[in-house]
């Protein structure tokens, strides 16, 4: 694989990692709202971020693929 691919391949990682550290986050909000518990929000406010930083590191990953597509058709 090249460097390129590398890194797409770990930022992809690094994406799926995340999703599911923000799938844990709400299901932790889901047994604190049974519990009465306070902390549904900052729970469920910290999942929203992690969520909108992966989509972040998605779009920059897909757009660097795509520059390099680019740059590839261009050359051939």
């Amino acid at each position: 694989m090249t460097k390129t691919r590398i890194g797409a391949s770990h930022a992809l990682m690094s994406a799926l990692m995340g999703t599911a550290l923000a799938l844990a986050l709400v299901s932790l909000a889901l047994v604190a709202r049974d519990e009465g518990s306070g902390t549904l929000t900052p729970l469920l406010v910290a999942a929203i971020v992690l969520l909108a930083i992966i989509q972040g590191v998605l779009i920059a990953g897909l757009r660097s693929e795509a520059e390099r597509v680019k740059r590839s058709v261009e050359g051939a």
